[in-house]
């Protein structure tokens, strides 16, 4: 399980700060959205879920224009949780009309 809160992303700005586009080949991820004070940010009480295997994150386009906007003191506005599951999760069709 994974939290994110709001907090200060940019310390040094030599550093990386968004995860790359990547793939979890062992598990499932299931991330929500619990508040964002950032009106482009992600949808409130929002679900994402991915399979194993799915490439995700932040694109190269996303990341060079966070590189190009980041200073110091940029600030992370999300809240929300993310779930890893190394068992495989079944989509029902309820989640599949939420996430749409």
């Amino acid at each position: 399980m994974l939290t994110f809160l709001p907090q200060i992303a940019v310390v040094d700005l030599n550093a990386e700060e968004l995860p790359s586009y990547h793939r979890n080949i062992d598990m499932d991820e299931v991330m929500l959205t619990h508040a964002d004070d950032d009106p482009q940010g992600r949808r409130l009480g929002g679900f994402a879920f991915t399979p194993q295997g799915v490439l995700h994150g932040a694109s190269e386009a996303f990341r060079a224009e966070f590189q190009a906007r980041r200073s110091l003191g940029t600030r992370r506005t999300r809240t929300g949780i993310g779930v890893d599951t190394y068992r495989p999760l079944t989509v029902s069709p309820e989640f599949a009309r939420m996430t749409g």
